[in-house]
């Protein structure tokens, strides 16, 4: 005995199923075949910038072109934090040579 499959069924699995796959290619950058490492602006796989842990830790980083933009998120009105972020501007500009 043979069952049909409506029309709505299946153009509903084939919407579904594509919604899946774009999902993943989103989530799952890495596994697409048009990725290439070290240019996908959410991935980067190493520190471009060394820092003690002394000083603080880098949230995250993005690799570009063009000039070098540093973010330091701090917390106001606190010594230890000001100095710091000073301790890290010394650092970043004695090893990297940004000015």
């Amino acid at each position: 005995m043979k069952q049909k499959v409506s029309s709505a069924f299946l153009g509903s699995l084939i919407q579904q199923s594509i919604a899946i796959l774009t999902a993943f290619s989103f989530l799952l950058p890495t596994l697409s075949w048009a990725f290439v490492p070290g240019t996908y602006p959410g991935f980067v796989s190493h520190n471009i910038f060394n820092l003690p842990d002394s000083l603080g830790s880098i949230g995250r980083n993005r690799i570009g072109t063009g000039k070098t933009i540093i973010y330091i998120q701090d917390l106001h009105c606190h010594a230890e934090v000001q100095k710091n972020i000073s301790g890290i501007i010394r650092h970043l500009t004695a090893t990297t040579g940004l000015k």
